[in-house]
C-alpha cells in the first residue's frame, strides 16, 4: 500500500511538472524559429520592406521572377530563373521579355497573370530596382505561343553595369496579386492583405509586437514557422539571444553588435545591408533574399 502511494505520489509530481512547463514555456518554444529585430511600429508596412523584420516577412511571402546565386557575377552566373522560366534579350540588352513559369499560382490559388507580372514591376520600377527601366508592358498578342505570359521591359538608360546585371536585378521584384493591391491601396501591406506566392503565409500580424508565418507549400529549407518579434531596447534583443528565446537578432546598435560578436555562442553577418547576430547553430544564406526558406537549423 506503501509502494502504491509513492508510485501514485511520483506519479501527480511528474504530472504537475509537465503541467508547468506546458503552461509556462514562452510560445517561442513550439516555433521552430524566433526571429528579433528593432521594434516593430504601428504603421508597420510589409511590403516597402524598410524594416529588416518587413523583409524576412515580404521575401517569405513572395516570389521572383530570378534568385541571386551564390557567388555573384564573379561566380560567371549571378542568378537562376524562379517564377520565370525563360528569359530573352534583344538590342544588346536594351530590350528584355519574361515568361511567367506554366501554372504558377498564388497561395490563395489564383493563377499568376501577366497583368499581375507587369504590375509588380511597375511598382518594382517606382521604387527605385528597375529604375533604368523606361516602359514595362504586356506582350502583344500573336508575338509569342497562344496561352504564354510574356511582358516586355525597355531599359532607356543602357550601360554596362544594368545589362549585365539586369535579370539579378529582378530578384529583388516581388511579385503580387494586382487586384489584391488595388482593392487595398494605401493600406496595401499594412496587414494580412499580402497576395504572393511563397512558401510561406501570414497567420498573424500584432503592429508593435509580432509577425507569424507558417509553410503553406513544400520547397527549399526546413522551417515549418516562425515568429518575427520586435524589440524597443536592443540590449533585450541581445539577451533573448543569449538565452535560446531568439534564434537571430537584427539590429544597427554597434554596441550591441560588439559585444555579442564576442560571444562565442554567436555569430554576426550581414544581409543585402541589415547587420545582425544569430546562434551558430542557425545558418544563413541571403545571396538572394531574407526569406525563411534561406535559413536552415544544423
Amino acid at each position: 500500500m506503501q509502494g502504491n502511494a509513492k508510485m501514485v505520489s511520483c506519479g501527480f509530481s511528474l504530472a504537475v511538472i509537465a503541467l508547468f512547463f506546458s503552461a509556462a514555456a514562452p510560445r517561442s518554444f513550439a516555433e521552430d524559429l524566433v526571429i528579433g529585430g528593432p521594434e516593430i511600429p504601428e504603421s508597420f508596412n510589409i511590403a516597402d520592406g524598410s524594416h529588416p523584420l518587413a523583409t524576412v516577412a515580404r521575401d517569405s511571402l513572395c516570389e521572383t521572377l530570378t534568385q541571386r546565386t551564390k557567388g555573384g557575377p564573379a561566380a560567371g552566373v549571378s542568378y537562376q530563373l524562379n517564377l520565370s522560366d525563360s528569359m530573352n534579350a534583344k538590342g544588346e540588352g536594351t530590350f528584355w521579355s519574361v515568361r511567367l513559369k506554366e501554372g504558377a499560382k498564388f497561395t490563395s490559388g489564383a493563377e499568376i497573370t501577366a497583368a499581375d507580372l507587369a504590375w509588380s514591376l511597375r511598382r518594382c520600377k517606382d521604387t527605385g530596382t528597375l529604375r533604368m527601366v523606361s516602359k514595362i508592358e504586356i506582350s502583344p498578342p500573336g508575338s509569342h505561343p497562344p496561352g504564354e505570359k510574356w511582358v516586355d521591359l525597355h531599359i532607356g538608360r543602357p550601360g554596362g553595369k544594368h545589362l549585365n546585371n539586369f535579370p539579378e536585378l529582378l530578384a529583388a521584384c516581388p511579385i503580387y496579386q494586382k487586384q489584391a493591391a488595388e482593392i487595398f491601396g494605401d493600406s496595401f501591406g499594412t496587414g494580412a492583405n499580402l497576395v504572393c506566392s511563397g512558401s510561406y503565409k501570414l497567420t498573424g500580424i500584432r503592429p508593435g509586437r509580432a509577425i507569424e508565418l507558417v509553410r503553406s507549400a513544400p520547397g527549399r529549407g526546413n522551417l515549418t514557422a516562425a515568429e518575427l518579434r520586435g524589440f524597443e531596447d536592443p540590449e533585450n534583443g541581445l539577451s533573448a539571444l543569449r538565452a535560446g528565446r531568439i534564434a537571430l537578432f537584427f539590429t544597427t546598435d554597434h554596441a550591441v553588435l560588439d559585444k555579442g560578436s564576442q560571444d562565442p555562442t554567436l555569430k554576426s553577418g550581414n544581409c543585402l545591408g541589415d547587420s545582425y547576430l544569430a546562434r551558430r547553430s542557425l545558418e544563413v544564406n541571403c545571396d538572394s533574399n531574407l526569406s525563411l526558406v534561406n535559413m536552415v537549423w544544423r
